[in-house]
């Protein structure tokens, strides 16, 4: 019987054990998606930057040839 009892102690030790595990990648995801989604944002607006200012550099040539 002590055995037994042993072995489920040892079980449960390894399921909790799993559980915080499992937690704390799920967790880990979570901050790398948002992480993810803040940099996708950065990213979008930095183009759109771009496309601003290669419109006014192309604009402020075409002022220039005239």
């Amino acid at each position: 019987m002590q055995y037994l009892q042993s072995q489920f102690t040892i079980v449960e030790k390894n399921r909790m054990m799993n559980d915080l595990e499992k937690s704390s990648l799920k967790l880990k995801i979570i901050e790398l998606e948002s992480e993810r989604n803040s940099l996708k944002t950065l990213n979008e607006k930095l183009y759109i930057k771009i496309q601003e200012l290669e419109d006014k550099l192309l604009k402020y040539d075409d002022d220039d040839e005239e």
